[in-house]
């Protein structure tokens, strides 16, 4: 049951940490391009991460109740943003260095075994070693 709820604890930090960012970057980058005098892109580019955050969430809120595939779509979705962002961190970009990195953990904390410990407990009530939550 350790394993179980060292996934729970995984997977609640890296949720939060990441609808955290995604949030404060929506508001920021909408902000920045209000103070800029282009309304049209602030209001464009709010819409845009907004229907990106709420997507985030559902995916973020699947992966949680223990759907395998939310969690393969999710690893695969940051992997690609890892390869991106390495490609665009050969020109020296310092953010695009740190997405690459926090993209390669994100996918190993997903795939790690505390997480699909802790999923297969949510989807089947059945811990690592095979025992039955007290609720089933």
């Amino acid at each position: 049951m350790d394993l179980v709820n060292k996934g729970r604890k995984l997977l609640i930090v890296l949720i939060a940490s990441f609808l955290i960012i995604s949030f404060s970057t929506m508001i920021l980058s909408s902000w920045l391009a209000y103070a800029m005098g282009e309304l049209e892109v602030a209001i464009y580019g709010l819409l845009q991460n907004a229907i990106r955050f709420a997507l985030e969430c559902f995916l973020f809120w699947l992966i949680f109740k223990g759907y395998r595939w939310a969690r393969i779509v999710m690893a695969i979705l940051f992997g690609i943003g890892g390869i991106v962002s390495l490609i665009m961190a050969l020109a020296g970009d310092l953010f695009m260095i740190i997405s690459t990195i926090l993209c390669i953990a994100v996918v190993f904390i997903l795939s790690s075994k505390p997480v699909v410990a802790f999923q297969r407990y949510k989807r089947e009530g059945v811990n690592i070693a095979g025992e039955h939550s007290a609720g089933s």
